[in-house]
């Protein structure tokens, strides 16, 4: 569903939508909404940019519902913007356990997100908590994961990169120190 289909729609919800551009507003308030909860982040919706969301259109309708919640509590229509947002929240229950969120959108604490451009292959990551010593780092180019990288320090090139990549970092901290035992825990006095 394009953002058109989805103003149709919301409009048959809820029988008065005065200004679309709102609904526009709202239908992104939602999708952050859903970012938040699958840990993600979307790209914003726009009339005359991006059209429709990136997610797969089964979920397209909840943004729908989710402005019909909106718009019936402007109108004071409180029973009904409760059934929407119900409709909703049950909607981002089944979302967040079977959306496989695209390594290009996940957002999360031990991930950081770039964008190739002018041949620029190389990126540093600057997230707290990135210790190049103690991590190991994984890097996606389009979601794939990819080995054609090198690191240095909290700098790493991939060297399959083209201009307009998403180049996905992501770590996590060496099993060796983080799980136990530990050869010192037990050959303590």
């Amino acid at each position: 569903m394009n953002i058109n289909d989805m103003k149709t729609l919301l409009q048959f919800y809820v029988d008065d939508v005065s200004d679309p551009n709102i609904a526009v507003q709202l239908f992104n308030e939602a999708q952050n909404k859903m970012a938040v909860a699958a840990k993600a982040n979307f790209p914003q919706l726009a009339t005359g940019g991006l059209e429709t969301p990136v997610f797969p259109a089964k979920y397209h309708g909840m943004l729908v519902t989710y402005a019909a919640a909106k718009f019936k509590e402007y109108d004071s229509s409180i029973r009904e913007a409760g059934n929407f947002m119900a409709q909703f929240m049950t909607a981002l229950d089944d979302f967040t356990k079977t959306y496989v969120v695209p390594m290009r959108y996940k957002d999360d604490y031990d991930i950081q997100q770039f964008t190739a451009s002018d041949g620029n292959k190389t990126f540093t990551i600057t997230k707290d908590g990135y210790d190049p010593i103690n991590v190991e780092l994984t890097v996606h180019v389009n979601d794939v994961k990819t080995f054609d990288f090198t690191t240095d320090d909290n700098t790493f090139t991939v060297n399959n990169a083209v201009d307009d990549d998403a180049v996905t970092a992501s770590w996590e901290v060496k099993a060796t120190l983080s799980e136990p035992p530990y050869a010192w825990w037990w050959q303590m006095p």
